[in-house]
């Protein structure tokens, strides 16, 4: 008797899952509807705070531990000009032909540049907008900017080593060539241990935080979200124009309404 009801359970296991009543495993990767592609990242813990091998930090930024306690999704590349066109109808980017910097790009089509010239307004519309179309409400997605403690997380691969210090010369100036490096095409650069491109080139990155200097000091453990208000808001990375330069910890109080030719985003996917 009790192996005819294990057998029963057994066939009834078996039906819940062809009929897919079970729920299936979270997918590791997401492109939607505009073509931007996601990665999955993994809940973990991590030394926020760290500077690179052989840096030091300033007084204000103590290394502290932070747990991201749920995995979430995260864009493999930093926003596109042909992506931000599409959602916004616009392309302020300062690198196009018709943007100002047409003298410092090496491209006629820069649609896979990232987009640049958006403040933190204009970063937060895009995910409104973004997660507003059709397709993306068909889906369930919605889009934000991440929390600092996401972006510093995800850019460290999940690990508490200190990076190693970027040091990648500035190429030697003719008076043939007068470009210096400049902004590069999304995942020109080597990915990480999450396959996340470019965290800490091409250009800085919005975060949702406001910025306090005091925060490190007290940011709770499990899932900092930042202040409550501010004056500024948190940009975090580093930009083609400071590719080469030793900075002790790429952080910086950026007013929202801030916009220039080295800050862009990218964004977290996330179902409601």
């Amino acid at each position: 008797m009790m192996c005819s009801r294990l057998g029963l359970l057994a066939v009834l296991q078996l039906l819940l899952g062809i009929c897919g009543c079970s729920r299936p495993p979270a997918a590791t990767s997401i492109t939607n509807s505009v073509g931007m592609e996601f990665t999955q990242i993994p809940a973990g813990e991590f030394s926020m705070g760290m500077p690179d091998r052989g840096e030091e930090n300033p007084p204000d930024v103590p290394e502290h531990q932070v747990r991201i306690t749920t995995p979430f999704y995260l864009g493999k590349y930093e926003i596109t000009q042909r992506q931000y066109s599409t959602v916004m109808n616009s392309n302020p980017s300062w690198h196009q032909l018709s943007g100002g910097g047409e003298h410092e790009i090496d491209a006629v089509d820069t649609s896979s540049y990232p987009v640049e010239m958006v403040s933190w307004e204009d970063a937060t519309e895009f995910c409104h907008r973004l997660s507003d179309l059709p397709e993306e409400q068909a889906a369930g997605r919605h889009y934000r900017l991440p929390t600092e403690a996401e972006w510093e997380y995800a850019c460290r691969g999940g690990k508490s080593d200190p990076l190693e210090p970027e040091n990648i010369p500035f190429p030697d100036i003719t008076p043939q060539d007068q470009k210096p490096i400049v902004v590069k095409d999304v995942g020109s650069y080597s990915p990480n241990e999450f396959g996340l491109f470019d965290m800490r080139e091409n250009v800085w990155e919005w975060c949702a935080d406001w910025y306090s200097r005091d925060y490190y000091k007290q940011s709770p453990r499990d899932d900092p979200q930042g202040p409550a208000s501010g004056l500024f808001r948190v940009v975090r990375g580093r930009a083609w124009v400071f590719t080469g330069n030793k900075l002790r910890y790429p952080r910086d109080p950026t007013p929202a309404s801030h916009k220039c030719c080295f800050l862009g985003f990218r964004v977290v996917c996330y179902n409601k």
